[in-house]
């Protein structure tokens, strides 16, 4: 599943993840993020799980594996949801500290997160 639509503006680009991210498709969103933060431009790189009604683990491991890659090359990364299932998912691994979730892009394009 391709993570789009994309929105690339004053060195942020945001991504809009599917509704589900999850053992089948985990892989190739975290591929296509690795790709994303090797060829584009941007030192802000904001995923908008608004739509994202489920996070498995295997979802949680790679938005923190695009985290991690995010950090080695400079760009700040920031997750916007405010599903009560994502931020649960994110809690329960232990990834909510490394992760900044946001309640909004426009919350994300700015400086503090939002605790939820």
């Amino acid at each position: 599943m391709d993570p789009r639509p994309l929105i690339q503006f004053d060195g942020h680009t945001v991504v809009t993840l599917p509704a589900e991210i999850d053992l089948v498709n985990a892989e190739q969103i975290t591929g296509q993020l690795a790709d994303l933060l090797t060829f584009a431009s941007c030192n802000r790189l904001i995923l908008d799980l608004s739509k994202t009604t489920f996070l498995s683990g295997s979802g949680v491991r790679g938005l923190a594996e695009a985290f991690r890659q995010a950090r080695r090359r400079g760009v700040s990364m920031r997750l916007v949801s405010q599903r009560r299932a994502v931020k649960l998912a994110l809690r329960l691994s232990g990834a909510d500290d490394l992760l900044p979730v946001f309640d909004s892009v426009d919350h994300a394009l700015g400086q503090h997160a939002h605790a939820g």
